[in-house]
């Protein structure tokens, strides 16, 4: 036996197993970071466990007071570190921020993590002591920042800062309104749709879809109506898209919505940027061409988005300048953490003007198993079938499960109807869409 052979066989007989060393991880891995593995309906999936890097202050208002004076190159300046254990401040709930000092001349400047890192800021104000935030909001991680920064000679006594969300009018609090998401336009009963009260439906694009949409047009009041299509490896064939959509009766219909996906693709996980940005570059050709044709082009999306970064930035920004609205996959069951879920997205539908809805589930959903682990270094390691040389450690941080009815309103009529009484305070706030049309008559009682 030469010594390379005897060399695998010590490996093989005293190399320890590794926790979870059989998982095929479909995406690059660090060592630190952590993946999580969804067991559901017989399938498993393995992705990246989603970590927010920021932490959010309380509503209506959140106080510094706490800063330290410098001198530098430019001058004088003060610094409030706006971090907290190392994860930044989240200021996208608040509309503007206040300065209340004793100084007469100063310069007001925000750093972001990014601008953190290069030592540098962005001044949002000059001797202003009110100033508004949402101009600043393309230019600068809002949920992400790490310091205020008043720039000034004097040497002060006095200095709070406090980030406050204005209250909304009073036009805002209203009734919400309904939309239905409806699959088999053949089927659709504008009947029922009457009684509901459905102000909007979104009908899927297919078989009698001309035939339904002439249906729904002749009632009394109807519905605006929304085009649905989409499947995730639409974001190759943009082209396809809209020439499918130039077939159907635009006159009749009030805008497109798209439900894509893209992170059911496998690639999503293997090259995350190349697969977001090849779903941005469609989802600006589609909203274009909806611009050209005078519809409102609208777009599906899960209510985990606000935590997704792309080359670097948050992509929900950049997903929102290019459609007019976004309906939020928030499936829970949950009143209250149906609108936890969905205040950021909320939030920063108002920073941009965008109408945000909220999706609801209600048909009956199978149970979720999750795995978390933590990735460690490599190494040799023994997997069931065969040796590797190199191998992830995965350590198992924890088991828990999700059930079905924590996702989804099925048999829970009375939660459901808490639900549609809520009003989130966000003037993007749009009201609900029901999931989908063939559970309204189960929910009727809940719904009128």
């Amino acid at each position: 036996m030469d010594l390379r052979a005897a060399f695998l066989l010590m490996l093989l007989l005293f190399s320890p197993l590794r926790a979870g060393e059989a998982l095929r991880i479909p995406f690059e891995v660090h060592e630190g970071q952590r993946i999580e593995r969804v067991i559901t309906r017989g399938r498993e999936s393995i992705r990246p466990a989603g970590e927010k890097g920021f932490y959010r202050g309380n509503l209506p208002e959140a106080l510094f007071t706490e800063a330290r004076r410098f001198r530098g190159r430019h001058g004088s300046f003060y610094l409030l570190d706006l971090s907290r254990e190392g994860k930044s401040f989240d200021a996208l709930p608040y509309d503007e921020l206040q300065i209340d000092t004793d100084a007469r001349i100063f310069r007001v400047a925000l750093a972001d993590e990014v601008l953190a890192g290069k030592e540098s800021n962005r001044i949002i104000g000059r001797n202003r002591h009110r100033i508004p935030l949402k101009p600043f909001y393309r230019g600068l991680d809002m949920q992400r920042l790490k310091y205020v920064v008043i720039l000034t000679e004097a040497k002060l006594s006095r200095l709070r800062v406090v980030f406050r969300k204005r209250p909304l009018p009073p036009k805002m609090q209203r009734k919400p309104s309904l939309s239905v998401w409806a699959w088999h336009p053949g089927r659709v009963n504008p009947d029922r749709l009457e009684r509901a009260g459905i102000r909007r439906i979104y009908l899927q694009v297919g078989s009698r879809f001309s035939e339904a949409a002439n249906r729904l047009k002749a009632m009394r009041s109807p519905p605006e109506i929304y085009a649905l299509d989409g499947s995730p490896g639409d974001i190759y064939r943009a082209s396809k898209v809209i020439g499918k959509l130039s077939r159907l009766p635009l006159k009749k219909l009030r805008g497109i919505q798209l439900d894509v996906e893209p992170y059911l693709l496998p690639e999503y996980f293997s090259d995350r940027e190349r697969t977001l940005k090849r779903y941005l570059k469609m989802l600006k050709r589609v909203g274009a061409w909806c611009r050209r044709k005078g519809l409102r082009f609208s777009v599906v999306i899960p209510h985990w988005f606000d935590r997704v970064r792309f080359s670097g930035k948050p992509l929900l920004p950049m997903l929102l300048h290019l459609v007019d609205e976004a309906v939020l996959m928030s499936y829970r069951s949950e009143p209250a953490e149906v609108l936890r879920i969905s205040a950021d997205t909320l939030r920063q539908g108002e920073e941009l003007g965008k109408r945000i809805a909220l999706g609801v589930e209600l048909r009956p959903v199978e149970e979720e198993r999750h795995i978390l682990y933590r990735v460690g270094p490599t190494g040799p390691c023994i997997t069931r079938r065969f040796f590797h040389l190199r191998c992830r450690e995965l350590t198992e941080l924890r088991r828990y499960r999700v059930p079905g009815s924590r996702i989804s309103f099925a048999g829970r009529p009375a939660a459901l109807k808490r639900l549609l009484r809520q009003i989130p305070p966000y003037r993007s706030f749009d009201g609900f869409v029901l999931h989908d049309y063939s559970m309204l008559e189960r929910f009727e009682a809940a719904i009128e």
